[in-house]
């Protein structure tokens, strides 16, 4: 297995072990034993375990977030696709709400780790502010849009772990997505 590929591997197997044990059930040979690989190589790629769920939150926020929307979409057809990307992957990756979760739990608590979540949540607001950047007003009502859509998309996340209906989340969504793109884009000029 390509190095690449070994450390995605690992990020996949934190986020499932976090799911189904909590932040305690990340091992180095719990990942190991997952991913098929010895302790060593999982060290290779994460030299302390803390950096782990650091990592796997990035990978989540990264596949969450649309890097080149289509450009001829409007914006409430950019913010629909966002939400049924996330609730979308929250469904095929079991435990992903459940390891997120456990995670922010975890930093509120640990100084460290609220300090890397924070700025991992401002990197994905980054993100995602970038994306939205050519459908909005100006660059600060980009980035306040994509706040709001992240702190929405995970409680649409949760309560579609809880109820296991995240079509029902996803209805809920379509609405808010049409009045934020009428608030934010460019078509909303007060």
């Amino acid at each position: 297995m390509p190095p690449a590929d070994t450390r995605q591997s690992i990020l996949h197997a934190a986020i499932l072990l976090m799911g189904q044990n909590g932040m305690d059930g990340v091992t180095a040979s719990a990942l190991a034993r997952q991913v098929g690989v010895s302790k060593a190589t999982v060290f290779h790629h994460f030299p302390t375990l803390d950096e782990v769920p650091i990592a796997a939150l990035d990978l989540f926020t990264e596949m969450m977030v649309p890097h080149d929307p289509d450009e001829s979409a409007d914006l409430e057809d950019i913010l629909v696709a966002l939400g049924a990307t996330s609730l979308d992957l929250s469904a095929k990756q079991s435990g992903l709400v459940q390891a997120y979760c456990g995670f922010v739990t975890k930093a509120m608590f640990e100084q460290r780790l609220k300090v890397k979540l924070v700025a991992e949540m401002d990197a994905a607001v980054a993100r995602l502010a970038a994306a939205l950047a050519e459908k909005t007003r100006n660059a600060a009502m980009a980035s306040e849009l994509s706040r709001l859509c992240l702190v929405t998309m995970d409680g649409l996340m949760i309560n579609a772990a809880l109820t296991g209906d995240a079509q029902a989340q996803l209805a809920l969504w379509r609405p808010m997505a049409r009045l934020l793109a009428k608030e934010y884009g460019h078509e909303n000029s007060n």
